[in-house]
């Protein structure tokens, strides 16, 4: 019982700390940015870019922190919404075509036909879990290959079960480390982390945040043969209702409005500030 409660505690001090600790780094992240469209000299931009680097790293760890804590605790929640599977993989794509390129690896996404439906569930948490598997994937392959494969399952009337399988041609895991490759701050090749700015927390946000959607994940890797990874997750199907009318707001890009921005952090406020204006409002 005393164990449960000190868990407890820790994972309120965490969370608590971490909003404290995200606030100041969201402005640190906004002004590095402002400096950087401030007309730098080459060498003073390529200080900001190194600066900018280390807080998203910073920034990434404490939001990783914060997923662990809120999970531990049982306050992460999942949001029940309308989305569309279709345009959630093709946005995993387009984030990480780049890093893919720039690390030498090919990035490949098929969806099946069927797999590509408006279903209802949490897109954030799924975009974030598919991320997690990609950007890994693409981290820890030198060469060769990322491929995201997208099938259906099962289907009714009501529901889809699709399966998806992220699959790189990278060194692969030892076998002996698979046990441990979802527990926090582990770390199959700890050199390789650390060049990266991990801290191995990533794949355990993931396989909890699986759990928390009803779904399994199996990761199967041998060295020298590249890692799978495997979801199953069932999602319902968005009623007619949750359909989004055609040429509907949302593909509408208004500029030049006048908003009011509530921020009680000046820092922060600046730099808000500074990207509305570029967009022109």
């Amino acid at each position: 019982k005393k164990a449960e409660v000190d868990s407890q505690d820790k994972s309120m001090f965490l969370d608590t700390m971490s909003h404290d600790v995200r606030t100041p780094l969201i402005g640190i992240v906004g002004m590095l940015q402002v400096l950087e469209d401030s007309g730098l000299a080459q060498g003073q931009r390529r200080h900001v870019e190194s600066a900018l680097l280390s807080a998203r790293h910073l920034s990434q760890l404490v939001s990783d922190i914060l997923d662990i804590s809120q999970i531990e605790s049982g306050r992460k929640t999942l949001a029940h919404a309308a989305f569309d599977l279709a345009d959630l993989f093709a946005s995993v794509h387009a984030l990480f075509a780049t890093a893919a390129r720039e690390n030498g690896v090919s990035l490949a996404m098929d969806v099946d036909a069927p797999v590509r439906r408006r279903v209802m569930g949490d897109e954030h948490k799924l975009r974030q879990v598919l991320g997690n598997l990609v950007g890994n994937a693409i981290k820890y392959s030198p060469q060769g290959e990322v491929r995201v494969q997208a099938g259906l399952l099962r289907e009714d009337r009501e529901a889809i079960r699709i399966l998806v399988v992220v699959s790189d041609t990278g060194p692969g895991i030892p076998e002996a480390f698979l046990p441990r490759l979802c527990t926090p701050f582990s770390q199959a090749a700890a050199t390789a982390d650390r060049k990266s700015g991990g801290v191995g927390l990533g794949l355990s946000i993931v396989s909890e945040l699986v759990r928390l959607m009803q779904g399994e994940m199996v990761i199967d890797s041998q060295e020298g043969r590249g890692t799978q990874a495997c979801l199953s997750m069932a999602f319902p199907v968005a009623p007619e209702a949750a359909q989004p009318p055609a040429g509907s707001a949302a593909d509408m890009a208004p500029v030049g409005l006048t908003i009011l921005l509530a921020e009680d952090d000046l820092v922060s406020r600046m730099a808000c500030l500074h990207v509305l204006e570029k967009m022109g409002h």
